[in-house]
């Protein structure tokens, strides 16, 4: 999910994981000949479908993201 931080999560299966910090469950199913390309959310009784993110739905995301950072970073070397 976006905008979440990285948590480590927790082998169950092959397919199921779980979170520690949170009472959440995923489970990782095959769609694309083998390639895991989505997951389910399991939390607070309800069930997410999370779809993977091609390279450029990826890029598109964060490249707000870079452009941040490369300003933020400029305006520092101004300041010192």
């Amino acid at each position: 999910m976006t905008g979440q931080e990285i948590v480590e999560i927790f082998p169950e299966s092959p397919t199921e994981f779980f979170l520690k910090i949170v009472n959440a469950q995923l489970t990782f199913i095959d769609i694309d000949e083998g390639e895991k390309s989505q997951v389910i959310l399991h939390q607070h009784e309800i069930n997410r479908i999370l779809k993977k993110l091609t390279d450029k739905q990826i890029l598109v995301c964060f490249h707000p993201i870079k452009a941040q950072i490369n300003n933020n970073l400029q305006a520092e070397r101004i300041v010192t």
